[in-house]
């Protein structure tokens, strides 16, 4: 059974406002080609940020929304205010959800077989989408699951399955005046977030960590813009005129 068309909508595998950090009022970036090294100004919610629903609303906002991007968001305000990191853990697991939605929007599942040898018959979509707004996962007449649930069990899964990666990390504060910092649309295998066009957070081994903010120059900036263009998939995004 082919995905509900009427279940989809734009989501964004990073956090919009984390994206729009990096805009003006006009919710604009500078999108950079990888390939090409073009800069286009995009919208925040351009097809390049966002793609038809390749996971559940239990994904979405459940966990996402309501739990792992709003402790994100705290982290960030926390960084802004008081220039420190309160809850590292809160961070390290936004990074790898980050890194996980992007993987799926890629890479949306097809839909999968969960019970073998079955036909009872088509789900009214009715169903289909309390399950949705529930957190549950409704099995097709064929015994199928719709991809967008087969991603979130994925999702889920492999948060567990990969968090081990984080268990020695903190993460410092870099913070440069002159701002210049960009973007990658997600980081290949480097634990980097920038938060604005002056700020961005880096896990380092727990030994190495700074407790409060890490002044840094230009040149420094320029490192970490050169690493986001090398770990991208397709593009980086950065602060108009930066």
């Amino acid at each position: 059974m082919a995905q509900l068309r009427s279940l989809a909508k734009r989501q964004h595998y990073h956090m919009a406002s984390i994206i729009r950090s990096f805009s003006h009022n006009n919710d604009e970036v500078v999108v950079i080609d990888k390939e090409t090294g073009t800069e286009t100004l995009t919208s925040i919610n351009d097809d390049r940020f966002t793609g038809w629903k390749a996971w559940s609303n239990h994904i979405e906002e459940i966990l996402g929304r309501d739990d792992i991007e709003r402790k994100m968001q705290g982290q960030v305000r926390q960084v802004e205010n008081h220039g420190n990191v309160s809850s590292h853990i809160d961070i390290s697991r936004y990074d790898l959800f980050w890194k996980l939605r992007h993987h799926h929007s890629l890479n949306p599942s097809a839909p999968e077989t969960m019970l073998e040898g079955i036909d009872w018959g088509k789900l009214p979509k009715d169903i289909v989408h309390w399950c949705n707004q529930n957190g549950k996962v409704p099995i097709n007449g064929d015994g199928t699951v719709d991809g967008i649930f087969s991603s979130s069990m994925k999702i889920e899964k492999e948060l567990e399955e990969n968090w081990h990666q984080y268990k020695y990390a903190k993460w410092d504060v870099i913070h440069c005046p002159s701002g210049g910092f960009i973007s990658a649309d997600c980081y290949d295998s480097r634990a980097i977030i920038p938060i604005s066009d002056t700020t961005a957070l880096a896990a380092v081994p727990k030994h190495k960590a700074t407790k409060g903010t890490v002044e840094v120059k230009e040149d420094t900036v320029a490192a970490f813009n050169s690493l986001a263009l090398e770990q991208c998939k397709n593009f980086c995004f950065k602060l108009k005129n930066s």
